[in-house]
């Protein structure tokens, strides 16, 4: 089962870990072909991008997304949990790479991610 963790707004908190990537929100824009109109505010952008990811990625259980609102960002990623026993760390790399390639089409160079984001 995909878990989503959705958007970081005002009175939230949220932590994660995970080998991934950050993007920015209006670079992905770009990347999807998703224009927003003028009268459209940033929480339609969002909205479309977030539509567009969850679209992209239905069935893959391991790539996970944090949006931050404030911070006009994507991270995507696998968590540190999913890393398998018997697999190194470039192991894992590259295998957190070739997901967001091919769900995504977006060329990355995951590392770790470690956020605490909290408003307030």
């Amino acid at each position: 089962m995909k878990i989503r963790s959705g958007w970081v707004s005002n009175s939230s908190t949220t932590s994660f870990a995970l080998m991934g990537e950050r993007f920015d929100v209006d670079e992905l824009a770009e990347h999807f072909g998703l224009v927003t109109g003028e009268d459209d505010d940033d929480e339609d952008k969002y909205e479309k991008i977030d539509d567009t990811i969850d679209e992209k990625t239905a069935g893959v259980k391991e790539l996970y997304t944090y949006t931050w609102w404030d911070g006009d960002c994507v991270y995507v990623g696998v968590e540190i949990d999913d890393m398998k026993d018997d697999e190194t760390k470039a192991q894992f790399r590259e295998r957190v790479r070739e997901l967001i390639r091919e769900n995504l089409g977006l060329e990355s160079k995951p590392d770790w991610i470690v956020e605490s984001i909290t408003d307030g």
